[in-house]
């Protein structure tokens, strides 16, 4: 169960909240299915496929997942069954509806049709760190992580947090790295991927990819005034990942050691290999995290 991307989120106060009462908090607003009428629900479900918990813990590291399942009724349905609406409209009274009218049976039509549209499902994780004042969400979006974050806030009443705020920009800083290899933190090695844009509106892009990032022809476009958007790293051959200039985590990947030590643990029992992947994912995140966060932001509290 290991994430394949991050968005970083700073607790603001101590995650005070102990494992029970995040059990029963998040089992009160619980996922339920979409109703007849309903286009969309959003609730917690159980980050173990097999388990009955709305809270996953291990060494003091906490898992949680939100389900959302939503109507499928395209755009183009609804315009099509309203058009058919309005050609039965126009041949009954020799006027076609336009404008309110028109907008108004899209409605009908969107609540008529709801109930008959197939649904969909998807499920988002957060890893919580109170040692750390961290929440990383398993998403490649921050649209998509902030929606879980906002549900937590609105569960548990309040949580303050935030982005990470970067010492300054960070397509300054990944340039630096990429024309000075001793700026590059030292537990880093750089990938063979990397994004370059004109620091303009609508400027140019340049992406690079299975390339050497030290060439000349990747520091010549620095040289003409691009900046890197987005860096492939390596930290110390663990982990592997796209860093972007949001200091969002997109494809990332575990290495070698860890998977293996994954399948070593393999014993059959699927709760017991879910629970050895989290701890080790939850390993390398606690010692990652704060790492990737030193050289990147202005602070990082870990009391």
């Amino acid at each position: 169960m290991f994430f394949k991307n991050l968005v970083l989120y700073r607790l603001e106060k101590p995650f005070s909240y102990s494992l029970e009462e995040l059990e029963t908090t998040l089992g009160q607003a619980a996922f339920t299915p979409c109703g007849p009428a309903d286009s969309t629900r959003y609730g917690w479900s159980t980050p173990m496929p097999v388990g009955q918990q709305y809270v996953h813990s291990g060494s003091g590291y906490h898992l949680i997942a939100a389900k959302k399942e939503e109507r499928i009724l395209p755009a183009s349905v609804i315009r099509e069954h309203a058009e058919q609406r309005a050609d039965e409209i126009e041949a009954n009274t020799g006027t076609r509806p336009r404008g309110k009218r028109l907008k108004q049976l899209r409605e009908e039509v969107t609540e008529a049709l709801t109930p008959r549209a197939f649904t969909r499902s998807r499920y988002c994780y957060a890893w919580i760190s109170p040692q750390l004042n961290t929440i990383a969400v398993d998403s490649a979006t921050v649209s998509r992580a902030d929606e879980l974050v906002n549900f937590l806030r609105q569960t548990l009443g309040s949580l303050p947090v935030s982005l990470p705020k970067p010492k300054q920009p960070l397509s300054e800083t990944f340039t630096r790295w990429l024309t000075d290899m001793r700026l590059l933190p030292a537990e880093f090695i750089l990938g063979d991927e990397c994004e370059l844009r004109e620091p303009v509106e609508q400027g140019g892009i340049v992406r690079c990819r299975q390339q050497n990032l030290e060439a000349d022809e990747v520091l010549n476009h620095i040289k003409t005034g691009k900046h890197a958007s987005k860096l492939a790293l390596n930290w110390k051959g663990r982990l592997s990942f796209v860093l972007d200039d949001m200091l969002s985590i997109k494809r990332l990947r575990f290495g070698e050691d860890i998977l293996e030590a994954a399948e070593a643990s393999d014993e059959g029992d699927a709760a017991m290999q879910f629970d050895s992947d989290f701890n080790l994912m939850s390993l390398e995140l606690a010692t990652f995290i704060p790492y990737l966060l030193e050289h990147t932001c202005r602070s990082v509290n870990t009391q």
